[in-house]
């Protein structure tokens, strides 16, 4: 008996099957504003267009710490990099930020969203320029390791620094977000962060988008510490996909808004649970460890 080995192939659908796992637009977007936070950026401006014309685009620029052409290749074109195996938890200081890209894939929600996701990035006086076509990657044979994916180079000012996603050729059959519906969908990570400002259309993410009652209250929970609820009751009845709580641990949203049974409850009258609870809530979980016995 003769025995051959045999190694696993990975098809460029790979790529657009990844992409396609984000629900909306806006988490694919998030998804691009969430690597921005892992090079450091301090500013994210993302550009919406005001009508679906076939020349349309979506750009989200960062000033953080960009990439050099050694990192295109062997960083972000690596499918399932894990950054924090790489280069730690968190990112370089001064800002020490817990890392959120854990599966090395968000690389690709652009293309949930466009045909086409054009790359420029810049550090230390130089420019790389790339793109990634979702057509290429649907109808290219063999392994994706084999499409090649040209970068071009060249010489910038050594003071700009960060990275240029342009998105063209968008997806006509999709519900495009405006920029209040991207804000919602940014602002529970991102509204309160003091060195990370996001700007939609020029305006910017400010602390829980929702109109209405707003209150804070921090609370002790035996066994964990301390919590720091943030709600804000809204003044009208909003989308399925805002209403109820949602829960931050160590900056990272845990699961998706529920209602935690409160629409149960009989003492929360049924008026609330379908209009005031329609909210926009966030809670910020800081846990603690428990304190040694005796």
């Amino acid at each position: 008996m003769r025995r051959k080995m045999a190694n696993f192939g990975v098809s460029p659908r790979l790529a657009v099957l990844l992409g396609e796992s984000y629900r909306t637009v806006e988490l694919a977007l998030k998804e691009l504003v969430d690597n921005a936070w892992d090079a450091n950026a301090v500013t994210v401006e993302v550009q919406l267009p005001t009508a679906m014309a076939p020349d349309a685009k979506i750009v989200i620029a960062d000033n953080g710490e960009g990439m050099n052409e050694k990192q295109v290749r062997e960083d972000y074109l690596r499918i399932a990099r894990d950054r924090r195996k790489d280069r730690g938890t968190r990112t370089p200081p001064p800002l020490s930020r817990e890392v959120k890209g854990r599966k090395g894939v968000g690389k690709f929600a652009g293309i949930i969203v466009a045909e086409v996701m054009a790359i420029e990035t810049k550090q230390k006086g130089a420019a790389a320029r790339f793109r990634i076509d979702r057509k290429a990657l649907e109808e290219t044979p063999g392994d994706i390791a084999r499409i090649e994916v040209p970068i071009e180079t060249a010489a910038c000012d050594a003071e700009e620094t960060g990275t240029t996603i342009t998105l063209t050729h968008l997806a006509q059959s999709l519900n495009f977000p405006t920029p209040e519906s991207l804000r919602h969908a940014l602002a529970p990570d991102y509204a309160r962060e003091e060195r990370f400002t996001i700007k939609a259309n020029g305006s910017r993410l400010d602390h829980l988008q929702v109109a209405g009652h707003k209150a804070v209250e921090t609370l002790s929970v035996p066994g964990v510490g301390g919590v720091q609820a943030e709600f804000v009751v809204s003044e009208k009845k909003l989308p399925k996909a805002m209403q109820g709580i949602v829960i931050k641990v160590k900056g990272k949203i845990v699961g998706g808004p529920r209602f935690f049974n409160l629409e149960q409850d009989e003492t929360v009258p049924r008026t609330c649970c379908n209009i005031c609870l329609a909210c926009c809530m966030r809670t910020s979980l800081k846990t603690k460890r428990p304190a040694p016995a005796g």
